[in-house]
């Protein structure tokens, strides 16, 4: 049986077949940071986690536990405590902490804690906070020179902030593709990309108007 098609059925069949291969390009997790966000987490499940110490000198503020296996930001007013021991070199690789909040200050506003990565160029930083007043998780950065303003999303639905949480960070091609989660892949709207070259350096922990206690700190 032959099947013939006149002009305009062909433009019809074209931009079909057209709109189907690009549909099955952008599956295929093709763009700009070189592969897809599931990827990213699939490509690091199978990789240990590396435990990593914190300061035994940490920053003015901040406690560390007795057993130095937790950090305590000491009140609600601003700090930030770098590790500056952790190299953060691989080319694909993740670093996460654990996190509950035990206090926000009294009519703060946007009162947060979070995770950086702190990259190798001077000035550069990524960060993931939680917010857990206006139940977002939140990113924002600079690199080279460029600012990457506040963009938040859902926090999961019942998010306790007393009870401890994950943070992660993760990156692919050497700081080219950046992902942050709380927890973990399953809630989607949780996951941030940055399409930034980055090349990472070392982590931090900070607050803002808030008191978090920080442990399992871990690379991979």
């Amino acid at each position: 049986m032959k099947i013939i098609l006149k002009p305009a059925g062909a433009i019809i069949v074209l931009a079909a077949l057209g709109a189907l291969a690009f549909m099955a390009f952008r599956r295929s997790g093709a763009n700009a940071g070189g592969g897809s966000t599931g990827d990213l987490t699939a490509s690091l499940s199978g990789a240990p986690l590396q435990p990593l110490a914190f300061p035994k000198q940490p920053a003015p503020g901040w406690q560390l536990s007795a057993d130095g296996k937790s950090l305590t930001k000491a009140d609600t007013n601003n700090g930030e405590c770098l590790f500056p021991e952790v190299a953060l070199t691989a080319e694909t690789g993740e670093v996460q902490v654990k996190v509950a909040c035990t206090e926000l200050a009294p009519n703060a506003t946007y009162p947060k804690y979070g995770l950086r990565v702190k990259g190798s160029a001077e000035g550069d930083e990524l960060d993931v906070w939680i917010d857990p007043q206006a139940k977002v998780l939140t990113t924002r950065g600079r690199v080279g020179g460029t600012n990457y303003d506040w963009h938040p999303s859902p926090l999961p639905d019942g998010f306790d902030m007393t009870k401890e949480h994950t943070l992660s960070i993760q990156w692919s091609g050497g700081g080219k593709e950046w992902k942050f989660l709380v927890d973990d892949d399953r809630h989607s709207a949780q996951s941030k990309h940055l399409f930034a070259q980055m090349k990472p350096s070392s982590p931090l922990v900070m607050n803002y108007l808030a008191k978090p206690v920080y442990s399992a700190l871990a690379m991979r």
